[in-house]
């Protein structure tokens, strides 16, 4: 079964925009295009980076303090480390405090290793 056969033929493009507006695709694709892992693997997709980007394009600047919690089965990838703690240090040069919590197992770095985890 493909992406059309789930979506019932209609286009990931429209989706897509579902999520991300048409009107902030550039923007995205422009904050994204260095988000890459420690093998030089794009990470545009990473649920991290659209987080970030939504959090700075529409909730950074009604505030100076923000307390995120983000919950994942999955362990987050050192490079999605790396954003969130960018993040919190411009936060900080800003003056606003960033404190992110992120919930996860810390051994669930793989689907495979997730599947282990559960089944003890």
């Amino acid at each position: 079964m493909d992406l059309d056969d789930i979506f019932q033929g209609e286009e990931l493009a429209i989706l897509k925009e579902r999520f991300i507006q048409p009107s902030n695709m550039e923007k995205y694709k422009a904050f994204a295009m260095n988000a890459l892992d420690d093998v030089g693997n794009p990470r545009i997709n990473d649920t991290e980076i659209k987080f970030l980007f939504n959090f700075f394009e529409n909730h950074y600047n009604k505030g100076n303090k923000f307390v995120i919690e983000i919950e994942s089965t999955l362990y987050t990838c050192t490079s999605c480390q790396k954003y969130l703690q960018i993040a919190q240090e411009l936060a900080k040069s800003d003056g606003k405090i960033l404190e992110i919590k992120f919930i996860a197992h810390r051994d669930a770095k793989t689907m495979e290793a997730l599947k282990d985890i559960t089944k003890q």
